[in-house]
């Protein structure tokens, strides 16, 4: 593959999508200001901005957050960004989001593609039993984090929500690190929702029911189709291994039944024993990652969800519970019940 151009990339930096200095420039914009004067004084061009393959320097983002709260006075114009999100927005993100069979599914695709909104932090769903938490976590103690650009992410997340399945969908709850901003009217008429703040965790909760419903534009084949759109974007812009790629398809191809070597291939385009040859090149292989896959998902699986060990068993592509438990303590020195419970504490 041709090596990207630079400005579509910035190796090693951490990045946001050109889209987000986008919306927070129609933002202002809309609003009357000189959005172009306060956005080059962050460093950000035009010619980024309308770039849909570009990548913005989070430090040069950060300066663009303060610098339109400075100007406008508004600690809450992250509602103003938001509502500038369209479908087309962050390179095939969006129209993958739309395309999902629900708002659950698009939920579980933004924690696969986060890297492409920004490449630090991560978003971490929680799906219990009648209610699922979307937990927003940045790499920054709260007392150096600018508010606003949390804000913003979370406000997109639900915006894109209200884009693909209906104007007046809302959370039940929001919980945010921040303390209560002055005009939090604001906030809570958007959110549409109680809004607790200077709480533990940045987060939207929703009912599981309102999450499964089907949404109105869903097309698995035009999703997955995205879905290879934004990954050619991150292998771009990420330089992205063969172990990486082969991991994330293992991922994918997991509720189908437990991935082999030739299946991966296959959709590799590549025979059986070329890919082994390129994954020994990168010092592993692929039972290696098998068991990398397996092991991340059942302590994920045992930390966040209700299931049993028996039900993570079988989604683990185990044959029955007794093998689960033999190799995960192999795994991590315990058993799944005792890093359950240890987990718990």
């Amino acid at each position: 593959m041709a090596k990207p151009e630079e400005s579509h990339i910035n190796g090693g930096q951490i990045t946001v999508h050109s889209s987000i200095p986008k919306m927070l420039f129609q933002a202002l914009q809309k609003s009357g200001y000189d959005a172009e004067t306060i956005m080059l004084n962050s460093h950000i061009s035009m010619e980024q901005i309308s770039d849909e393959s570009a990548r913005i320097d989070v430090s040069e983002m950060d300066l663009f957050w303060r610098e339109a709260v400075r100007v406008s006075g508004d600690e809450l114009i992250s509602v103003d960004f938001a509502e500038q999100a369209m479908l087309g927005s962050l390179y095939g993100l969006g129209f993958a989001w739309a395309a999902s069979d629900s708002l659950l599914q698009a939920f579980e695709r933004l924690v696969r593609y986060f890297k492409v909104i920004c490449t630090a932090g991560d978003v971490e769903l929680q799906v219990n039993e009648d209610d699922v938490h979307l937990v927003l976590n940045i790499p920054v103690a709260p007392e150096d984090v600018f508010f606003p650009s949390v804000d913003g992410a979370l406000t997109l997340f639900l915006q894109l929500c209200r884009l693909s399945y209906s104007p007046g969908f809302s959370p039940e709850q929001v919980t945010l690190q921040r303390p209560k901003p002055g005009n939090a009217d604001k906030f809570e008429g958007f959110f549409n929702c109680r809004v607790k703040y200077e709480a533990s965790h940045n987060a939207l909760y929703f009912s599981k029911v309102s999450l499964e419903q089907t949404l109105p534009m869903s097309n698995s084949r035009l999703a997955r189709a995205n879905d290879d759109v934004v990954k050619a974007y991150i292998e771009e812009f990420e330089g992205t291994s063969v172990a990486s790629n082969v991991l994330g398809l293992m991922i994918e191809m997991l509720p189908s039944g437990l991935p082999t070597l030739e299946a991966v291939a296959q959709l590799r385009h590549m025979t059986p024993r070329t890919l082994q040859r390129k994954l020994k090149a990168e010092n592993t292989s692929f039972n290696q990652l098998l068991d990398t896959m397996r092991q991340d998902l059942a302590k994920s699986y045992l930390r966040y969800s209700t299931r049993s060990i028996g039900e993570i068993a079988y989604m683990l592509g185990f044959s029955d519970p007794a093998n689960f438990t033999r190799f995960f303590k192999r795994w991590t020195g315990k058993s799944p019940s005792l890093f359950k419970s240890d987990d718990a504490f």
